[in-house]
């Protein structure tokens, strides 16, 4: 307990909200089943193979760092031409419709002066690859840009949201499985073992909301990236008006 405690206090604010807390959220869907197969045993070894060795620590830096690789892959699944066509380097493309041209053009203008890369200039040429690479260039560079300005605070929570929706639903793979697993254990255990029937109750309704996170979750990431664009744009004029 000691070393996870340690571990804890040595992890940022985004570690924690958008890698391990996605991560322990997947793994906990399958504790009803787990309950109800373990109360029927005697397992204590486990429980000290858990708490000893290192483990305790290991454990959620592996899963952490499993959430954000899952997160990614899914990442790339929304956005295929990723990071091309996500919101952030997308809304600064003239092609595309999702700002007034007008807004954009004030976007350039700070881009241009805080960073010194002219998108229109690279756009009239007609190199669409090379457009791409320039926005995502300015999109690197305002990114290095903000950290530590005032203001910073609402696109690094809107930066957190995001990776931990994304992480979640990137991680789908273990906890659905893991929740239908869950159901099988503890209604299984009831039946033989005669276990409480509040595992199988609490293992079903688990697998309910997983059914529904499984629908909700890709319109809920895309949300998600709509709105750190929103934050990451609005720091802008905050720049600008305060270099």
């Amino acid at each position: 307990m000691a070393s996870t405690l340690d571990f804890l206090k040595l992890t940022d604010r985004y570690e924690l909200k958008a890698r391990l807390l996605p991560a322990l959220l997947a793994v906990l869907v399958g504790a009803p089943g787990a309950a109800a197969v373990l109360s029927s045993a005697q397992l204590g070894w486990l429980t000290n193979l858990l708490t000893g060795g290192g483990l305790a620590t290991v454990c959620p830096v592996a899963l952490a760092y499993f959430a954000s690789a899952a997160g990614r892959r899914y990442e790339r699944k929304i956005w295929p031409r990723w990071p091309y066509d996500s919101p952030t380097n997308r809304w600064l493309n003239p092609n595309d419709a999702t700002c007034s041209q007008q807004q954009k053009e004030l976007w350039y203008a700070a881009i241009r002066e805080t960073t010194g890369i002219d998108i229109p200039r690279v756009a009239a040429k007609g190199d669409q690859e090379e457009l791409g690479r320039v926005i995502n260039d300015a999109v690197r560079a305002l990114r290095t840009f903000f950290r530590g300005k005032e203001g910073h605070g609402l696109l690094a929570t809107h930066n957190e949201d995001y990776g931990f929706a994304r992480n979640l639903a990137g991680m789908w793979l273990v906890w659905l499985p893991l929740s239908i697993s869950s159901v099988v254990a503890a209604w299984l255990s009831y039946v033989v073992e005669g276990t409480g029937l509040s595992w199988g109750v609490m293992a079903t309704a688990i697998l309910l909301v997983c059914l529904i996170l499984l629908r909700a979750l890709p319109g809920y990431v895309r949300q998600r990236a709509d709105r750190y664009a929103e934050s990451f744009f609005g720091m802008l004029p905050r720049v600008m008006s305060h270099p």
